[in-house]
């Protein structure tokens, strides 16, 4: 979102072997394997109606977008439903950021029932988001409700029923706090402020706000219905878990994204250009930066939940049902207990932390597969397939093509030909 007036590097001058492989860099131990969920044949189905439904130009491409980011990045979430409201909400997420921020389009703002006035000015866009977030949080149903309206208040609806009203309350605080987050940022671009593309720290902490990190990371509690108690969410282990992945995440969409950004934006924001600016880097020497940075994100991660579950600390913390931590009623009107399907603290926190380990293993999945991240003329060599979308692991060769979601493992010994 935006601009940065730092310069971008071509490949004019670069010898691609000074570039680093970026899946082979990327893929370290620790990170879950490849997998894809089990329900997306059936999510693709029922999102293919949902988009038929309100007959929205593009809103299909939205939905066919975000079901492959939840396929990866929520591989083992629970059922058909949960998959498509987290879809839901990835495919609200792009929407938004498109038709408020990055690409207006005059037809999907109209579809959706967005006047082209309540883009055309910070407060407007505020306004705008205000209204939709409180339409998603369930405050009160909408009168006369637009598309986007309607949409929204019917997945919060779903999300509420299907989870529990801690979750839920946290939750759309996160997706109040990535608005305000993308709102702020804009006022700082329109302002020629740059104050937080001065070093990588404060780069860092601007993106994981507006890139939607803390509620990503809180999505992955939906997918596997495991919650972690509100008066947890304050520990210094909680609030560093998220900001790791929250960074892991963002740090490799902005390798991946380099070569569209630096093509298609005059002055693009991306950590690359930040460290080639206030660094004096070379490509190859900022792309090696970042995924630094990134697996050392992976890496504290690891190093939390193996900390955790060696600590002492466990044994004085209430277990799930005593001490106040009972079971609670959905709106659903199922009984949950508070942190989902697990009964002790350590089963809660391999659950937890798993599913944490599959989002950022799984975004890193997303980026090396998707056809935006692609160009034949990509910066990243492997990155110029655009007709078949490979990966190589120790053991399998992962395929996708633009017709399908699915991407296909086909075990190292046998013959490729087919895919190649």
């Amino acid at each position: 979102m935006g601009s940065y007036s730092g310069s971008t590097a071509t490949t004019d001058n670069l010898h691609e072997d000074q570039l680093p492989p970026l899946y082979a860099s990327l893929a370290i131990e620790g990170l879950p394997p490849f997998h894809q969920t089990v329900h997306l044949d059936e999510a693709e189905a029922q999102l293919a109606k949902i988009a038929a439904r309100w007959n929205i130009p593009s809103f299909d491409d939205y939905c066919r977008l975000s079901l492959f980011t939840a396929s990866v990045a929520h591989s083992k979430v629970i059922s058909t439903n949960r998959l498509v409201d987290i879809s839901l909400q990835y495919c609200l997420v792009f929407l938004l950021d498109d038709l408020l921020f990055d690409a207006p389009n005059d037809d999907l703002l109209e579809g959706f029932g967005i006047c082209r006035s309540e883009r055309e000015s910070i407060e407007s866009i505020q306004a705008c988001l205000d209204r939709v977030n409180g339409i998603f949080s369930q405050v009160e149903p909408p009168t006369d409700p637009s598309k986007i309206e309607s949409i929204t208040w019917e997945l919060g609806h779903d999300m509420r029923q299907l989870s529990t009203p801690d979750w839920f309350r946290y939750f759309a605080k996160t997706v109040v706090d990535y608005h305000q987050a993308c709102i702020d940022s804009l006022a700082h671009i329109l302002a020629g402020n740059d104050v937080d593309l001065k070093d990588v720290d404060s780069y860092v902490r601007m993106r994981v706000d507006n890139f939607a990190g803390p509620m990503i990371c809180t999505l992955t509690e939906f997918a596997n219905n495991v919650y972690v108690p509100e008066d947890l969410r304050p520990e210094p282990w909680a609030k560093e878990v998220v900001k790791s992945a929250s960074s892991h995440l963002m740090l490799i969409n902005d390798i991946y994204s380099y070569h569209k950004e630096s093509t298609q934006e005059l002055q693009p924001i991306n950590l690359i250009t930040v460290l080639m600016k206030t660094k004096g880097m070379s490509l190859a020497e900022a792309v090696r930066r970042d995924i630094e940075l990134v697996n050392s994100n992976a890496r504290t991660i690891f190093d939390l939940e193996a900390q955790l579950m060696m600590s002492d600390s466990l044994n004085e913390l209430p277990q799930p049902g005593a001490g106040g931590y009972t079971t609670v009623t959905t709106t659903a009107g199922s009984l949950n207990p508070f942190v989902g399907i697990c009964s002790t603290w350590k089963s809660f926190l391999l659950e937890y932390f798993q599913g944490i380990k599959e989002l950022i293993s799984g975004g890193l999945y997303f980026h090396s597969f998707h056809r935006r991240y692609r160009h034949p003329n990509n910066t990243f060599p492997e990155l110029r397939d655009v007709h078949h979308r490979k990966v190589q692991t120790s053991d399998l060769l992962l395929v996708s093509e633009y017709v399908t979601l699915k991407i296909i493992a086909y075990p190292t010994t046998e013959a490729t030909s087919l895919v190649t």
